[in-house]
């Protein structure tokens, strides 16, 4: 869901396996919510989470829980993502930063 102003994407995701865990399906989601601040800019909250197997998830403790803050702005033609983040469970990492970059071919 957007608008001019906010923008809300909930992302569920199935992660088939195909090495050593062949034929697994993992359940992972992630959720943004994020403020346009025009001018291709934007600052947000950021949540992603692993599940585990579906049908079998992982006790809470021991699923991948992440919160991040971050911002999304342009380089020229490149897309930046920067965030930090800290996971909400002892199964996640504690300190996280993350930076993407992308580029739209014409």
């Amino acid at each position: 869901m957007r608008n001019q102003e906010w923008e809300f994407i909930v992302n569920p995701i199935v992660d088939l396996s195909f090495g050593s865990s062949q034929g697994e399906a993992d359940f992972l989601q992630a959720v943004r919510l994020a403020r346009n601040l025009g001018q291709d800019r934007f600052v947000g909250l950021e949540y992603y989470a692993d599940l585990g197997k579906i049908g079998d998830f992982l006790p809470l403790k021991q699923q991948s829980q992440q919160l991040f803050a971050g911002t999304d702005f342009k380089v020229d033609n490149i897309d930046v993502q920067l965030g930090t983040g800290f996971g909400l469970t002892p199964g996640s990492d504690r300190f996280i930063v993350k930076a993407i970059f992308g580029y739209a071919f014409p």
